[in-house]
């Protein structure tokens, strides 16, 4: 479905049982969820993911956090009592309105309707953090996709993101109380069609890591998780944004660029090429004509082709500048990613927990 469609469902489920639609127990529903009981929830999922993160030798900057697919804060309220300030977003407005409700941070939280497909509420660069945690598995992965790049591009350079996702396939045959397409599943089914569904999805882990690196980030482990269900295959994702703003062109390169360009001339080639579209008599007479005049202006042509091989050689230089440059941005990049691997470096990223 698209985001029109996923924002009318969770629109409706947070209007009628927000917490049970958060955390789908069976004996919750129908409001039975205790608040207490379920904030503690956040509080303690939110513990365990920094001590995966302690335990990887992976350090975090306090500064700024994102809960993505917030729902009504759980975990929002847990990142809010480790960070100055938690950003939460959710497409479906009763789910922020509920949050807002029960919020316990103050002006520490702040919490985002966004039906975009993007996060571009945010600048790049906004956050140290980013989390998300059974939001994702329940949009199509052409969406999914686009965020997970839009969580490298809000995170501040070494910043860390962690979310679970399915990977669209299932551990065990599933049971007959769950619809299956090739697109989707469905945790409930009702007869009546016009009551809200939860669909799940999923994205195969090597197709995510490559949108992963495309986007600048760098995978540190991939541990297995069941928070959609223990039939469906899924994991759950430590990544560092390890992509660094270009620094600018070295000045001597700049400044053959700046030469280049003052060679080149202002004017059209001095003298056409001796070809018409003429035939017969006029053609002859056009080319004679020209011949003459090509003769006559060859001292001015010869300044031209010297013009012009200054103006190659000095592209050249600037060519060859700029090879110097990218080789040693490279190298740069590579001590970059180097350092900042920290106690870390050694743990193996392929590792399933």
């Amino acid at each position: 479905m698209d985001l029109e469609q996923l924002k009318r469902n969770w629109e409706t489920f947070g209007r009628e049982d927000p917490l049970w639609a958060v955390l789908t127990d069976p004996n919750r529903r129908g409001g039975r969820w205790d608040l207490d009981e379920f904030l503690a929830t956040g509080e303690h999922e939110v513990q365990a993911a920094f001590n995966e993160l302690a335990a990887l030798g992976v350090p975090v900057d306090h500064g700024r956090a994102l809960d993505f697919g917030c729902g009504v804060g759980r975990l929002t309220q847990a990142l809010a009592s480790r960070f100055d300030r938690c950003d939460g977003v959710d497409i479906a407005g009763s789910m922020i309105a509920e949050a807002e409700r029960i919020n316990r941070r103050g002006d520490r939280v702040g919490y985002h309707v966004n039906a975009q497909p993007d996060l571009m509420l945010f600048e790049s660069e906004t956050f140290d953090f980013v989390l998300s945690f059974i939001a994702l598995q329940h949009m199509e992965p052409r969406y999914a996709s686009r965020y997970i790049a839009e969580f490298i591009r809000v995170l501040r350079p070494g910043g860390i993101t962690i979310f679970q996702l399915p990977t669209g396939r299932l551990r065990t045959p599933i049971t007959p109380s769950v619809a299956v397409s090739s697109s989707a599943r469905h945790t409930e089914v009702d007869a009546d069609t016009s009551r809200p569904v939860m669909e799940m999805h999923g994205i195969p882990p090597e197709q995510l890591r490559d949108a992963l690196v495309a986007a600048g980030g760098e995978v540190l482990a991939q541990f297995d998780d069941e928070r959609a269900g223990p039939q469906v295959e899924g994991y759950r994702y430590v990544v560092r944004r390890v992509a660094v703003r270009t620094p600018p062109l070295p000045r001597p390169s700049l400044g053959y660029l700046d030469a280049a360009l003052a060679e080149i001339p202002g004017r059209p080639d001095m003298f056409p090429p001796l070809i018409t579209r003429r035939a017969g008599t006029a053609a002859r007479l056009e080319l004679f004509v020209r011949r003459k005049l090509g003769r006559g202006l060859r001292p001015l042509t010869w300044v031209q082709a010297q013009h012009n091989r200054t103006v190659l050689e000095a592209l050249h230089h600037i060519r060859d500048a700029l090879a110097e440059q990218e080789a040693e941005l490279r190298r740069l990049d590579q001590e970059l990613v180097r350092r900042g691997s920290g106690p870390g470096e050694g743990a193996n990223p392929d590792e399933h927990g």
